[in-house]
């Protein structure tokens, strides 16, 4: 399991005053030639996910934290982009980690939706 740091944490979660969650992970994604997806090392991958999904995982769940002492109403945002839908050749990585993220918000807000929690 990766180690979640502040280095990690770029985008950091951010309780503000209208009670929204916001996380913007970033990492450097290393491109790889179209015709080579496979083309990057596992540790270049691990980064990437650590940062873009481990870390969304992290944010969210302090925020759920945070979402069970204000109540309902609670708002995470996670910016996003379409590569969890999409597949274009080159960034294999980093559609590998807005799907897995875009899978975890999906799942987060099915389950806390009776809680108010968006």
């Amino acid at each position: 399991m990766a180690n979640i740091t502040k280095q990690h944490m770029c985008g950091p979660y951010i309780h503000t005053m209208s009670s929204i969650g916001l996380h913007v992970p970033a990492a450097q994604c290393f491109a790889t030639e179209p015709e080579d997806p496979f083309g990057l090392g596992l540790d270049q991958v691990q980064e990437t996910m650590t940062v873009n999904a481990i870390s969304v995982y992290a944010a969210a769940r302090e925020a759920v934290k945070g979402f069970e002492k204000t109540g309902p109403g609670i708002t995470f945002i996670m910016t996003g982009n379409k590569l969890n839908t999409v597949a274009l050749p080159g960034v294999l990585c980093f559609g590998m980690d807005k799907s897995a993220a875009a899978h975890m918000i999906q799942n987060a807000s099915n389950s806390y939706k009776k809680k108010g929690y968006k």
